[in-house]
């Protein structure tokens, strides 16, 4: 059968008319007993009689006019068969070309958007790349400007993205966008570990070091056993003054081996400032067990020795710190001065010994306005141990420097049993 071509079965009455429930008459029709089915063949072209075939006895042949009451029924059915007009048939190039256009257009936004994909997925990596490369160098500008540029892409691991950058802002020094940058953070994820240290290391670099030792804190909640954190914090708080705080942490430090020479003399400075000598001194020491070179100790331990009035270990101490600062002027000064300082302790205990060894010891480093008061002061100290010579040598060095010393010569006590000496008259006359 033809594509145009289709089959309906009808009812034929004996007269050759289809029967039609309803058709011409008020009642219902009764087929009579001689009604036929019949398979109708009927073809799309233009009327022409057809053949019908009988179903299901014998076959007649039945002639069906344009006009006929079976066509008519035909063309009233609610499904007929589509007829292709030539005004359609014309059309169908032009549909076919505006379809291809179509397929074009749709396979080429597919590939801009695959493009604009593999932009968004690989670029964010890549410019991360090249952040930590220049920052490998200390470009971290640069390195904080690539990554800005990451962050206009949005990409996958915003979060990670977003505090290198703080990072890096924090590194290049520009501390007000890097703690805008770490506060958005923590806005978002309050326990954000990273960004609470590096939020501390930025107001730490501020100068705003209360805000900074509070963050470290927070951080020591979460992770005590991270040294870095333990460091900062102690320093900070040795800045601030915090003793009990600075020492307690100090100490852990220390204990737990990562603590350096500096911080050393810092908890020897917390006992100092508490006043206790005793432990400031063994903390020192340990230090320049590590390194007798390490001036910071020995410069707070001559200043413990002279605040405990032990002027003998604490000229000695001096004596190293100014070797160490290639003959630092002050230091030396510094020196002259505990000489003189430590001597008249002694004379004051009447401790004649150690009064000359400081006397002495101060003199090597004594200015030539201080030259005559020292060689006075060796003058006494001699006189109280009997050795005459040396007083009167001394004290004739005395009032060369200084002839006002001979007055106070005949007044001083300390000369008395060298005043019926010839020499001594003649130094003081």
């Amino acid at each position: 059968m033809a594509d145009s071509d289709y089959e309906k079965t009808v009812k034929l009455t004996p007269g050759g008319i289809p029967s039609a429930p309803g058709a011409g008459s008020s009642q219902p029709s009764q087929p009579p007993s001689g009604d036929l089915e019949k398979t109708v063949k009927i073809n799309a072209l233009p009327p022409q009689e057809k053949t019908s075939k009988l179903i299901p006895q014998d076959e007649k042949t039945v002639k069906l006019t344009p006009g006929s009451l079976v066509n008519q029924k035909l063309a009233a059915s609610p499904n007929p068969l589509p007829i292709l007009q030539p005004a359609q048939s014309a059309q169908m190039p032009e549909l076919k070309a505006s379809n291809k256009r179509i397929k074009i257009i749709g396979l080429f936004l597919a590939l801009v958007f695959i493009l604009l994909g593999a932009v968004w997925f690989f670029a964010p990596t890549w410019l991360k790349s090249q952040a930590q490369s220049v920052s490998a160098v200390g470009k971290h500008a640069e390195a904080a400007q690539r990554l800005s540029w990451a962050l206009y892409l949005y990409p996958r691991d915003m979060g990670a993205y977003k505090f290198l950058y703080g990072q890096e802002l924090r590194l290049s020094k520009n501390l007000p966008q890097a703690q805008k940058v770490f506060d958005e953070l923590l806005a978002q994820k309050p326990d954000h570990y990273s960004a609470l240290k590096e939020l501390g290391l930025t107001y730490r670099e501020a100068g705003t070091l209360q805000k900074a030792l509070e963050l470290f804190l927070k951080c020591a909640q979460q992770n005590a056993a991270d040294m870095e954190v333990l460091q900062w914090s102690a320093e900070l708080a040795y800045d601030l003054k915090d003793l009990p705080l600075a020492q307690k942490n100090l100490e852990s430090l220390l204990k737990a081996g990562r603590g350096t020479l500096d911080h050393n003399y810092m908890l020897g400075s917390v006992f100092s400032e508490q006043g206790k000598f005793d432990e400031s001194i063994s903390v020192l020491k340990s230090a320049l067990v590590k390194d007798s070179n390490y001036r910071a100790a020995h410069t707070l331990l001559t200043k413990i020795y002279q605040s405990q009035k032990n002027y003998t270990d604490a000229i000695a101490e001096a004596k190293l710190d100014y070797s160490l600062s290639g003959n630092n002027a002050e230091l030396k000064t510094a020196i002259e001065s505990l000489g003189m300082e430590g001597g008249n302790f002694f004379i004051s205990n009447k401790d004649w010994k150690n009064a000359l060894n400081a006397y002495q010891e101060g003199l090597a480093y004594t200015s030539p306005d201080m030259l005559a008061a020292y060689n006075y002061q060796l003058a006494v100290c001699f006189a109280n141990l009997n050795n005459s010579g040396e007083a009167l040598s001394y004290l004739g060095h005395a009032v060369v420097l200084d002839a006002a010393l001979k007055l106070k010569a005949r007044a001083d006590k300390n000369f008395n049993r060298l005043k019926a000496l010839k020499p001594f008259k003649k130094i003081v006359s």
